[in-house]
C-alpha cells in the first residue's frame, strides 16, 4: 500500500516569483492515490518512493512509469510528487526519452522547469548539460533568453559584467546549443524543442518464409 502522504510529500516552495504565480496551490490538489489514478495502467500500490525510483531511472519504455507520466500525468502534481528541487535538477536530463507524439506535452513540463529553476519570463533551453554551466553562464543564458535579439555589449550592460567574460560565456552557449547567434544577436536555440537522448539500437531476428530477416529499431524514441 501507498505511505501515508503526510510523510513523503515534498515541502512546496516555488522558488521565484513566477513559479508561485505559475503554479499557486494547485499542485497539492490531488492526494496520492488520485495522482496514481490520474495515470492509465499504472499500479495503485505504488509507493511515492518506488515511484520516484522508477522516474528517476530516466527509462524511455513507452509503458514505463515516466512515459506514461510525461503523457497523462498534471504537470504541476507530477513536479509536486517528485519534488521541485529533484525536478529541477533531474527534468533536463528525463526529457531526453520522451516519444516525439507526446512533444506538446513536454513543453508544459518544460515551461514549468524555466519557472522553479531561473527567474526568466520566457523558456530557458532545459539540456542535460544545465547541470555543468556556473552561476555566471546561467546568468548570461537566462538573459539571452528574457530578452532575446541582443547584442553581447547589450548583455554585458546588463549583467554589470565585463565583455571578454560575457563573450566567453555566449561562445560556450553557442557551441552547448542553448543559444543561437544570427547577425550577432543571440536567442535560445531551437534545438532543445526537438532535442532526444540517442536511443539504444537494438536488433531482431525473425523467421520469414524460411529466412531469418534482422530488423533494427530507429534511434529515436
Amino acid at each position: 500500500m501507498y505511505e501515508d502522504q503526510t510523510e513523503v510529500a515534498p515541502t512546496w516552495i516555488p522558488s521565484t516569483p513566477n513559479a508561485r504565480f505559475l503554479l499557486g496551490e494547485r499542485v497539492s490538489c490531488l492526494a496520492w492515490p488520485e495522482f496514481l489514478q490520474s495515470m492509465e495502467g499504472v499500479s495503485p500500490n505504488l509507493s511515492p518512493e518506488q515511484w520516484r525510483a522508477h522516474i528517476l531511472k530516466g527509462e524511455g519504455d513507452e509503458d514505463g512509469l515516466l512515459v506514461t507520466a510525461m503523457a497523462h500525468a498534471r504537470c504541476e502534481n507530477f513536479v509536486y510528487w517528485l519534488g521541485p528541487k529533484t525536478f529541477v535538477q533531474s527534468w533536463p536530463s528525463l526529457r531526453g526519452v520522451c516519444p516525439r507524439k507526446i512533444f506538446g506535452r513536454r513543453k508544459a513540463f518544460d515551461r514549468i522547469w524555466t519557472a522553479l529553476a531561473t527567474p526568466s519570463r520566457l523558456p530557458v533551453p532545459p539540456l542535460p548539460a544545465w547541470s555543468t554551466l556556473s552561476s555566471f553562464e546561467r546568468r548570461v543564458l537566462v538573459s539571452a533568453c528574457n530578452a532575446p535579439q541582443h547584442d553581447e555589449g547589450w548583455i554585458a550592460n546588463r549583467l554589470l559584467a565585463s565583455a571578454e567574460k560575457v563573450h566567453t560565456a555566449l561562445c560556450k552557449l553557442v557551441k552547448l546549443h542553448f543559444l543561437t547567434e544570427a547577425n550577432a544577436l543571440f536567442s535560445p536555440d531551437p534545438f532543445y524543442l526537438t532535442y532526444q537522448v540517442p536511443r539504444p539500437v537494438g536488433t531482431q531476428s525473425f523467421l520469414v518464409d524460411g529466412v531469418v530477416r534482422t530488423f533494427v529499431n530507429s534511434a529515436e524514441w
